[in-house]
């Protein structure tokens, strides 16, 4: 596809699952009332689930911005690691963690299923559809 093509998509699209970082930006593309679920990652280093961009995402107040929590089970399964992994001697790793440049593998689509539920709910409601 075009540039032109893709952002005409984004334009029609109403709800997004699109991972964290650089990629998210795209978001800005989106209609207005759309909704957009954004995949965290896991820091190895605090053992947790981290929203990146957070501020960059809270001012594109004519979205509705979802965080999908990632687990460190959801990298059991990539094809890219360990090579996508920070090195012990990153200067990075421990702000970052050991997985922000690897792929995930959602084992639990449940998850997923109830915050993609949840958004075409919120979605039908606003458009009269429910």
């Amino acid at each position: 596809m075009s540039v032109k093509q893709q952002l005409e998509a984004m334009s029609r699209t109403d709800i997004l699952i699109t991972p964290c970082g650089g990629v998210g930006t795209v978001l800005t593309f989106l209609p207005v009332g759309a909704t957009a679920i954004v995949m965290n990652y896991w820091h190895t280093t605090l053992q947790t689930s981290v929203q990146m961009e957070r501020n960059y995402y809270w001012n594109l107040e004519y979205l509705d911005i979802q965080f999908f929590p990632v687990l460190a089970e959801d990298y059991e399964l990539t094809t890219d690691r360990p090579r996508c992994e920070k090195g012990t001697d990153d200067p990075f790793l421990k702000g970052q963690g050991a997985f922000i440049a690897c792929n995930v593998y959602i084992k639990n689509l449940q998850r997923l299923e109830h915050v993609v539920g949840t958004a075409l709910q919120r979605w039908m409601v606003e458009h009269s559809l429910s």
